[in-house]
């Protein structure tokens, strides 16, 4: 049985994951054993004691996506995205073209919310691709 005086509190593990220059939960997943008083599952394990989310946990700064759930549907529409396997596939493939690209470059490009980051791929807004087919992404399978 797991005691809890064998790991961190909730601000002595967010002061330890400063230490350790962890950045992200995939990078918290490969190093938390560095400091045997982190826990394996964070959220669970503070879930009652302060956890929110990983942003809060890691100190990272929360991406301003979209402010509304209607906003961001009207952004899934005008992208063509249909059904939630498209957007799957179109999350990956463009994960897959920002790593060329930049990190940004589609995401503010492509109107997905993050605004007001210059990626210096496109010259000028008329060269901004307006759907995922402009830049070489066809979705498929309608079925979610």
């Amino acid at each position: 049985m797991v005691n809890k005086k064998d790991f961190h509190t909730y601000p002595e593990a967010q002061a330890a994951i400063q230490v350790l220059g962890i950045k992200g939960e995939p990078d918290y997943q490969k190093r938390y054993k560095q400091d045997p008083k982190l826990p394996a599952s964070p959220a669970k394990f503070y879930a009652k004691i302060g956890w929110t989310d990983w942003y809060a946990f890691l100190g990272n700064k929360r991406p301003n996506y979209y402010a509304t759930y209607a906003e961001a549907q009207a952004a899934a529409q005008a992208l063509g995205i249909k059904s939630d396997r498209q957007f799957r596939i179109f999350r990956i493939a463009l994960a897959i073209i920002s790593a060329t690209l930049g990190p940004q470059c589609l995401g503010c490009s492509l109107g997905l919310g993050i605004s007001g980051v210059e990626c210096g791929f496109f010259s000028a807004q008329e060269d901004v691709p307006a759907r995922p087919a402009d830049v070489g992404i066809y979705l498929v399978g309608g079925g979610g």
